[in-house]
């Protein structure tokens, strides 16, 4: 009997996440600026200028649109090893999963995806208490992005939901940013063409630039 109920918990623990507990591989393919834009936050006091909105990534092969909820780690457009943990791997992550669930089937521009990934941060970082306090704020981010980020703050105020997963680097969540899924919106959902092998590297040394940027002024 006992022995039943371990593995009848087990197996409502796994089917809360969208993807198995297990090593795999994630490619992060590309952003998309119709999809996102660069905003200029303030963090601890200092500026944090880098890309929010939609990240494209592939998990074993699998497109998936993902959000970050590493604001202090920089990414490139590169394949690492990672682990599909559950929603609950990140602070506040069953928040921050609501917000994915309910907003992201209405993203339709640049505006609507950076407010909902400046949200995120919010909720992870910052305990979802809004942009005009505490450790993350406003900052110098375009207006329309943060009302749209305060509106999603205030609606996800006592919501949260386990569906999802994020994906966590394998050698520690500081190595690489670790990216949050509802696995419910492949890129095609949105009716954006992945951009090409060129536009990759393109990207890449932009967001690693950024990314040395943002590691400098933690310094």
């Amino acid at each position: 009997m006992k022995t039943s109920a371990i593995a009848t918990n087990i197996l409502m623990a796994l089917a809360l996440t969208c993807f198995p507990m297990s090593a795999a591989t994630l490619s992060v393919t590309g952003v998309d600026y119709s999809l996102g834009q660069v905003v200029d936050l303030s963090a601890n006091g200092q500026s944090k200028v880098t890309f929010a909105g939609i990240i494209f990534a592939e998990y074993e092969n699998t497109p998936v649109v993902t959000f970050c909820v590493d604001l202090y780690t920089a990414i490139g457009i590169e394949t690492f090893g990672v682990i599909a943990n559950p929603v609950d791997q990140v602070i506040n992550g069953r928040r921050a999963a609501w917000l994915i669930q309910n907003f992201l089937p209405g993203v339709m521009n640049a505006d609507q995806a950076a407010g909902l990934q400046v949200a995120i941060w919010d909720v992870v970082h910052d305990n979802g208490n809004g942009l005009t306090t505490g450790s993350l704020q406003a900052g110098a981010a375009p207006s329309p992005v943060v009302v749209l980020a305060e509106q999603y703050i205030a609606a996800s105020l006592g919501k949260e939901v386990t569906s999802g997963s994020v994906f966590t680097h394998t050698n520690g969540p500081l190595e690489r940013q670790q990216l949050m899924t509802s696995a419910s919106f492949a890129p095609s959902a949105f009716g954006v063409p992945v951009p090409e092998p060129a536009t990759f590297l393109i990207m890449g040394a932009g967001l690693v630039v950024v990314g040395m940027a943002r590691r400098r002024t933690n310094g």
